[in-house]
């Protein structure tokens, strides 16, 4: 096998699966250091689609792959390698080396063959509709934005939980939706209102509402959006902390560039 030939492939498979795009230095990986394949593969599952990071959230190793090293990481890498690889067209092709070959400075492209079929079994895993960059997000439990955010009104708000009717006119439901209806009677306060009582404790009033108390069910939903919105939250930090390392890694490149310019 050649090294530059798989890590030609290994760059092509990456096109369109992460963002940024990743793009490979052969000269890096062509002495067989297990250490910078260790680190391509964070950095692949950290700018990878969310939904294939879930999925292997879901599996408990996202975290291994990330932050584990040495012995134990790779021995998360190769055991979702092998509980997968039957998912590819051509399982056979793809090496799966013991530890104690992985970590000696040989079989380099055996190793990035290896990579190759690991970006291949994750792009099994989640369908392409899912995973592609720009798509409308979804969430754990099946809704989108749309119906978390009208459960989100149920909760906080007291309106009706039950979806809205279609639109009789197709052409005209952008334009219908955004007129506010016109009531049949006089307008007369809400229900729900605002009272000030007096505290026991001196402190300034505090205002308690009365009327439209949210149900469970409601309370529920809107604490089970709020772990989705961490879950989001820890995989943005965790694509800031991936954007970092690639800054360092361009002004390490350009250093070198330069130097050897000056040559």
């Amino acid at each position: 096998m050649d090294v530059e030939a798989e890590v030609q492939a290994l760059e092509a498979s990456l096109r369109g699966f992460c963002r940024p795009s990743i793009y490979l230095d052969t000269a890096l990986y062509a002495a067989g250091d297990p250490t910078p394949l260790r680190k391509l593969v964070g950095r692949i599952l950290q700018a990878c689609h969310p939904e294939v990071q879930q999925a292997l959230v879901t599996r408990g190793t996202y975290t291994q792959l990330v932050h584990f090293t040495d012995e134990a990481w790779y021995e998360a890498f190769r055991r979702f390698l092998a509980e997968n690889v039957s998912r590819l067209d051509n399982p056979s092709s793809i090496p799966i080396l013991p530890y104690s070959q992985w970590r000696r400075r040989s079989f380099a492209a055996a190793k990035v063959r290896e990579v190759v079929g690991f970006v291949g079994t994750l792009k099994k895993l989640v369908p392409r509709e899912r995973r592609r960059f720009g798509a409308t997000p979804s969430f754990p439990g099946g809704e989108d934005v749309g119906e978390a955010h009208r459960m989100l009104r149920v909760a906080f708000e007291d309106v009706d939980a039950s979806p809205s009717p279609p639109s009789s006119s197709p052409s005209a439901s952008s334009s219908v939706s955004s007129m506010p209806s016109m009531p049949s009677e006089p307008l007369t306060r809400p229900t729900r209102r605002l009272e000030v009582g007096d505290d026991e404790d001196g402190l300034p009033p505090r205002r308690r509402t009365t009327g439209g108390t949210p149900g469970d069910s409601g309370l529920e939903e809107v604490q089970r959006m709020l772990e989705r919105v961490l879950q989001t939250t820890q995989l943005v930090n965790a694509k800031v902390d991936n954007l970092s390392a690639r800054l360092e890694g361009v002004e390490r490149l350009l250093t070198r560039l330069v130097r050897r310019e000056e040559k």
